[in-house]
């Protein structure tokens, strides 16, 4: 009895966490709740800092919790079989198994240095195995708790692939110093670059499949322009996806 409660004392901490993570990164949603009172509050502008916290109290909650019942199992004879003839018991040992490829190559240092960012960014996406496996995990409430801001973070995604975006046929590189780089381009219709810090860019000629954030400037020459920079050894405009206001893949 005392392991099942440190057990479910765990999990019932980490429910306000779990719906977090995926609202936090709902970046369309977040924008709009920035326009509302609500911003006084709530820093909607640096939800990813709160999603990097949540995510590892979280990671270290999931195996706390996974281990007080493995251990509340084999103590008892016979009990230990739960874990691969139930729902309640694969599930579990799906998400137990996730969360150490979701959260470490992302929060531990040793790991971001020795793994690609695409190894690192696809063994996140793990987290909608984890997700998946929470709502069979255990009772009907925890299919509303975690499916439904699962299905809004999804939703918003969508948007912002599908409506958010704008595919801009004409960018200017040019040369900054010796490592820097700057792509300027006329704002498409519709584009509000005064409410857009920053956007989520795609190369094509680069990859079709990976999108990276850039901070968006006004470009000071030229009206209903703006501009984005890069700097580094190798400077080239990275890939990337969907921003606070806006996404354009350039094409």
């Amino acid at each position: 009895m005392v392991l099942l409660t440190l057990a479910r004392v765990s999990v019932f901490f980490d429910y306000p966490l779990y719906m977090m993570m995926f609202l936090s990164k709902a970046h369309n949603l977040n924008h709009l709740l920035r326009e509302t009172i609500f911003r006084w509050w709530i820093d909607f502008a640096d939800m990813h800092h709160i999603h990097n916290i949540f995510g590892f109290v979280i990671g270290v909650e999931t195996m706390f919790h996974s281990f007080f019942h493995l251990l509340r199992w084999s103590l008892r004879s016979g009990d230990i079989q739960f874990l691969w003839t139930t729902a309640t018991g694969i599930s579990g040992l799906t998400a137990m198994l996730a969360t150490p490829l979701i959260v470490c190559p992302m929060a531990l240092p040793s790991f971001k240095k020795r793994l690609a960012f695409e190894v690192r960014k696809g063994l996140h996406y793990l987290s909608w195995l984890w997700a998946i496996a929470l709502v069979y995990h255990a009772p009907s409430r925890i299919y509303w708790l975690i499916g439904t801001p699962a299905l809004i973070y999804a939703t918003d995604w969508l948007v912002g692939m599908f409506v958010r975006i704008n595919i801009i046929d004409t960018v200017i590189f040019e040369r900054y110093g010796e490592r820097g780089i700057i792509a300027h381009f006329e704002n498409p219709k519709g584009f509000d670059s005064i409410k857009t810090s920053y956007v989520y860019i795609m190369c094509p000629w680069i990859s079709k499949y990976q999108w990276h954030a850039f901070s968006l400037f006004p470009y000071p020459s030229e009206p209903n322009h703006s501009m984005l920079c890069s700097s580094g050894p190798h400077s080239q405009i990275a890939p990337l996806r969907q921003g606070t206001q806006s996404q354009l893949p350039l094409a």
